[in-house]
């Protein structure tokens, strides 16, 4: 559960459970007009003194993090692995930074197709990219979202994003010690975000 200005939406591990706020976010992502772009482009939007509480739920994770503002742009989309499987892949970034994300949600529907043909199906019910400010590299990755810095064209975002979630599989997925064995997460993400990099440029 967490609780925070109403106004303030949030990209998360896990799948989101209040439906009242999926309707909302959704709402965001599918309305997405000129004036909401203009009115958060203008970095001057009043904190909410209402409060909501949000709750999310995720399974087979050793790990969770969640990222907040209420800047940013939502896009939504679904990708089919096969016929029984459909995931939400999301794309969270602000509108200064729109010129190279606006393309994100995309990026990271083929990474996802990509590494689930080439390593194993994705297991999880969502992923999720958030644009913010990185003080620690170009990304960082949790199950099932990443947080990836500002980047100075699409295709180095694509490159970013492409191997924050291909630690899904490594990082996540085999939970592996990367401290102890740090060729098990780093080595065999940076082998398939070369290998990706290759299919695609």
């Amino acid at each position: 559960d967490i609780t925070l200005p109403e106004n303030y939406v949030v990209a998360a591990t896990g799948t989101l459970q209040t439906e009242s706020e999926k309707k909302w976010v959704s709402r965001i992502a599918k309305e997405q007009t000129e004036e909401r772009k203009q009115r958060i482009g203008s970095k001057e939007i009043t904190t909410s003194a209402n409060l909501k509480t949000i709750h999310f739920s995720a399974q087979n994770v050793h790990d969770f993090a969640w990222f907040a503002s209420k800047r940013f742009i939502v896009d939504q989309s679904k990708l089919t692995l096969n016929k029984d499987k459909t995931i939400e892949v999301n794309s969270f970034y602000y509108p200064e930074s729109a010129k190279v994300w606006q393309h994100s949600n995309g990026f990271a529907q083929r990474a996802i197709q990509y590494f689930s043909e080439e390593i194993g199906e994705y297991p999880y019910p969502q992923i999720s990219v958030v644009n913010g400010d990185l003080k620690a590299g170009g990304g960082m990755e949790y199950p099932m979202i990443t947080l990836i810095s500002d980047t100075p064209d699409s295709q180095s975002l694509d490159q970013i994003i492409a191997h924050e979630l291909a630690h899904n599989w490594f990082y996540g997925i085999l939970a592996s010690n990367e401290r102890k064995y740090p060729w098990m997460d780093e080595g065999f993400t940076s082998f398939y975000e070369q290998k990706y990099m290759k299919a695609f440029y």
